[in-house]
C-alpha cells in the first residue's frame, strides 16, 4: 500500500529521499530510484513525486530530464501552479521552449511567448524581447 501525500508516513518516505540526494552516490541514485518509481505509477497522487524528481533533476542541472519529470507531474495535476512553473523554468533551461506549445494545459500561446521573453532578456537579445513584450502586451497578458 502506498502512503497517500500529505500523511506523516508519505512525508517520511520524502525526508528519506532528500537526505539519500545530498548523501553518497549510491545513496543519491536511491533517491532518484525511489522518485523514478512513485512518479511512474499510475496513480495521479503520485504527481509530487515527478515534481521532486523534476526539482533534484533541476539542480543537478539534467534539466531534460527535468523537463520530463515535470510534465509527467503537470498530466498528473494540471492545475498545480508549482507544477506547472517547473515545467516552464525546466524547459527554459533545457532548450524545450518550443515543447510548451505542446505540452503546457492551457494559454499555450501565452506561457511560449512568456518563457522566450525570460530568454531573450537572460541572453540580452533586446529585440527578440521586444517582439515577444509586443505579443504579450497585445494579448492584454502584460499592461502596458
Amino acid at each position: 500500500m502506498r502512503e497517500k501525500p500529505g500523511t506523516l508516513e508519505y512525508w517520511k518516505i520524502s525526508e528519506k529521499v532528500f537526505l539519500d540526494y545530498y548523501g553518497s552516490d549510491e545513496q543519491k541514485e536511491e533517491a532518484f530510484s525511489t522518485l523514478r518509481k512513485r512518479c511512474n505509477s499510475s496513480d495521479k497522487d503520485e504527481a509530487l513525486s515527478c515534481y521532486n524528481l523534476s526539482v533534484l533533476l533541476f539542480y543537478s542541472k539534467e534539466f531534460e530530464k527535468s523537463y520530463e519529470f515535470a510534465k509527467k507531474a503537470v498530466e498528473k495535476k494540471s492545475d498545480d501552479e508549482l507544477f506547472l512553473d517547473m515545467l516552464r523554468q525546466s524547459a527554459l533551461e533545457s532548450g524545450k521552449t518550443e515543447d510548451l506549445k505542446k505540452d503546457y494545459p492551457f494559454q499555450k500561446e501565452i506561457v511560449f511567448s512568456l518563457t522566450n521573453l525570460s530568454y531573450h532578456c537572460r541572453k540580452k537579445d533586446e529585440k527578440s524581447a521586444l517582439i515577444e513584450l509586443e505579443f504579450l502586451i497585445s494579448k492584454n497578458s502584460i499592461p502596458k
